[in-house]
């Protein structure tokens, strides 16, 4: 005790003291950084936003433009929900899948059970399935297909089940393998749920080749691949950039012009008279007659004001309130979608004059060609992975009105241009007819009968007209 007594009264102790000081101080500083660390997360996320399009000043490997895949996935979750709220987005979307789709493709036999197949019609060659894929381009800038040789089946692949990617070491566009990150949940027999995280590396549908057994440790399962279809890229990308990217903010925008135009006009409307007086008397006489309340029934009712007041309607011309003067923000985002103006607000009016909106068709028609050429180009590529060597055909659309092109076809027949086969096919897939009668089935030319013209009405003299009810020479 004594030795103990001694040592407390040493150094020792100070030094103790100020090591339990320190302690006590980083604890402190500990649980600051504990509190600041999800506002300096959301900080950091704000800044990366604000960097895409901006290169690394020090070069080396991310000496590159590409947008970072996390960036992409931020937005794609912001798109879906514009896609599903905001009323122009949704029109924009659905207007593109009835140009898009509005012609079926034609699969060789070869393809048909595929095609018919009832997993992959729900996942990629069906209607719905179809509209889904479009809205992926929109939203995400790409979709991501996972197919099996085996069961010739396919699969859609969320964006963000997406969690790495293996490049060609010379062309890092080339991505070799996709590192596929899911959720497995097992449902017992008495109802559980048991979910396991599960991680595997497929090869790209166009990668030949030698493959891995493993990537760090992951499995690498080489019996499917995955076709990964995308869009808006640029050199040396390997990710899709969506068409809404740049339409998200415009289409908030919009909608906070609208709500506070909405505002606004909605104050105006409660004030809608002013009552003048020329003494404070007579002002406190108004209000208290103004203050009580107020018969829904006494419409056009009239009030009574004494000498010197007056009541007339306040005037809102100068009030600024302008719904249409946000018609430029809602522009941006059809712009962005490639449809006109009009279409994306189903407002005729709207985009000036209806000759310059008629000049937009020709130049939409034509988008929407490309895009159905890289919807088509995944087709292909899954289908040669099936083993399907014969390509779809899909006609391209075509903005001439329907007379104008059967007046062509004719002209090209008459002209000897076309064969009867071909005009047979090209009228009835203009006018989209169901038959089951073959192409080179033509019908038999009917007789054109003959009649007794009964000769010209007039015989080119002013008889009929000098002489009524007379004889003519006719």
């Amino acid at each position: 005790m004594a030795l103990l007594d001694r040592l407390t009264r040493s150094p020792l102790r100070g030094m103790l003291t100020s090591m339990a000081g320190e302690v006590a101080d980083m604890r402190e500083q500990l649980e600051d950084l504990a509190e600041s660390a999800p506002q300096a997360g959301a900080g950091l996320a704000a800044l990366r936003q604000e960097d895409v399009g901006w290169r690394n000043i020090l070069g080396g490997l991310n000496d590159t433009d590409e947008m970072d895949v996390q960036v992409l996935k931020d937005h794609a979750v912001q798109a879906r929900a514009l896609r599903a709220m905001n009323p122009i987005v949704k029109r924009g979307i659905v207007v593109r899948n009835a140009y898009i789709w509005q012609q079926d493709i034609i699969y060789p036999e070869a393809a048909q059970s595929i095609v018919n197949d009832p997993i992959n019609e729900a996942e990629f060659f069906g209607q719905e399935a179809r509209e889904e894929l479009e809205a992926a381009y929109a939203t995400e800038g790409q979709y991501f297909i996972l197919a099996d040789p085996r069961k010739r089946q396919v699969r859609r692949i969320p964006f963000s089940e997406i969690t790495g990617i293996v490049t060609n070491p010379e062309h890092r566009s080339e991505i070799w393998y996709y590192r596929r990150t899911y959720t497995r949940t097992v449902t017992d027999n008495n109802g559980h749920d048991k979910a396991t995280t599960v991680e595997v590396y497929y090869p790209s549908i166009t990668y030949k080749g030698p493959y891995r057994s493993r990537i760090n440790g992951v499995k690498v399962d080489k019996s499917k691949a995955i076709e990964h279809s995308r869009v808006n890229s640029s050199i040396g990308f390997r990710y899709g950039v969506p068409d809404l990217l740049g339409a998200v903010y415009w289409a908030r925008a919009y909608k906070e012009y609208l709500e506070a135009s909405y505002t606004l006009g909605k104050a105006l409307a409660r004030l809608a008279f002013k009552v003048s007086n020329t003494s404070n008397k007579g002002a406190k006489a108004v209000a208290a007659r103004l203050a009580g309340p107020v018969d829904r029934s006494e419409a056009g009712s009239t009030v009574a004001l004494g000498a010197g007041q007056d009541l007339q309607a306040i005037n809102k011309s100068g009030s600024s309130v302008d719904f249409e003067a946000g018609t430029p923000l809602a522009a941006m985002v059809a712009a962005a979608l490639d449809i006109p103006l009009s279409v994306a607000l189903t407002d005729g009016s709207a985009g000036g004059r209806q000759g310059a909106e008629a000049a937009l068709e020709d130049p939409t028609i034509k988008t929407m060609n490309l895009r159905r050429q890289t919807h088509l180009d995944s087709r292909i590529r899954i289908l040669r992975y099936f083993g399907v060597t014969a390509a779809p055909v899909w006609h391209e659309l075509d903005g001439a009105l329907l007379h104008r092109r059967l007046q062509s076809i004719k002209l090209a027949q008459d002209t000897g241009m076309l064969h009867d086969e071909e005009v047979r096919s090209e009228v009835i897939r203009t006018l989209s007819i169901i038959t089951d009668r073959a192409v080179d089935d033509i019908p038999e030319p009917k007789e054109t009968p003959t009649e007794v013209s009964p000769g010209p009405l007039s015989d080119g003299t002013n008889d009929s007209r000098d002489n009524p009810g007379g004889a003519t020479d006719a």
